[in-house]
């Protein structure tokens, strides 16, 4: 019996899905595999996954739909994260980058008229 079979439920260990849960719904080669549930539908390899106990035993998992495959591992007592959308996930990063940015140019501007207003004293 392999670690990584059909239906295996993983924790991703890696990348931007980090500590997402991941079904296996097939098996590439000895060192990737086909994940989907909480995260995006794709091909992972095993070293970013982390397997758990639970196996769900549903036949055709390749066939099934993301929301198919949410819906059973909340019936295995799974708890299902709410996703966030891009914007709410960088927006904020963002806003503040552009107030930064904003601030820095403010304080530019005001450096210049110091400048300007400096020399036409000196004149």
């Amino acid at each position: 019996m392999k670690v990584f079979d059909i239906g295996r439920v993983c924790v991703k260990t890696a990348g931007k899905e980090k500590g997402m849960l991941a079904v296996v719904v097939d098996v590439v080669d000895d060192k990737f595999v086909i994940v989907d549930g909480e995260v995006k539908r794709r091909k992972c390899n095993i070293k970013h996954l982390k397997p758990s106990d639970v196996v769900l035993s549903v036949k055709n998992l390749k066939s099934k739909s993301k929301e198919e495959i949410k819906k059973l591992l909340q019936q295995h007592g799974f708890v299902i994260k709410q996703q966030q959308s891009l914007t709410e996930r960088f927006g904020k990063k963002k806003q503040a980058k552009k107030q930064e940015q904003a601030k820095e140019k403010k304080q530019q501007m005001q450096k210049q008229a110091k400048q300007k207003s400096k020399t036409k004293q000196d004149k």
